[in-house]
């Protein structure tokens, strides 16, 4: 199930699966197919792991970027991203939180309302733990430049919906 989710969601090319480090930050592994990395992303969760993957495919294994007067590898930033192949919205659920929802259901409510008003394509829906994470793919990669126009478009859609 896991292969077939992330052939759907990720183009082809250098793909990033992620899971919390022991101290900070990340472990990223750079897998060099949606195969490599969905065996990752198995493995992640073996250990018990909470596991993430980068939605877009890399240019390089990571890039040289300054950070506070320092030179450090960057993998999963912007400059760093070749194409997407999908839309994406993460709904977090957090019950009495002004900007969150009540619950799971009352976040995917409110997506099926935006849905049909917008007669917009029912997205897939994926528990996060937390809320919930909805994907829209599409047929064939987007390059990062024009997916960035695209999202921002679909990013004030969602807005007016409050989503």
């Amino acid at each position: 199930m896991t292969l077939e989710f992330l052939k759907k969601v990720l183009p082809e090319g250098l793909i990033v699966i992620a899971r919390p480090a022991a101290t900070k930050g990340y472990v990223q592994v750079v897998c060099k197919s949606i195969e490599d990395a969905a065996t990752q992303a198995k493995k992640f969760d073996a250990l018990g792991k909470d596991t993430y993957f980068g939605l877009g495919s890399l240019i390089e294994p990571f890039v040289m970027e300054m950070r506070n007067g320092e030179e450090v590898k960057a993998v999963r930033v912007g400059q760093n991203i070749s194409e997407l192949k999908c839309l994406f919205i993460d709904m977090d659920v957090e019950p009495g939180h002004p900007k969150k929802y009540e619950s799971q259901v009352a976040a995917v409510t409110a997506l099926r309302q935006f849905c049909r008003d917008e007669s917009f394509p029912a997205p897939m829906i994926v528990s996060s733990g937390g809320g919930i994470h909805a994907y829209w793919p599409f047929d064939k990669p987007v390059a990062a430049d024009q997916w960035r126009n695209l999202a921002q478009a679909f990013k004030a859609s969602l807005a007016v919906y409050g989503l």
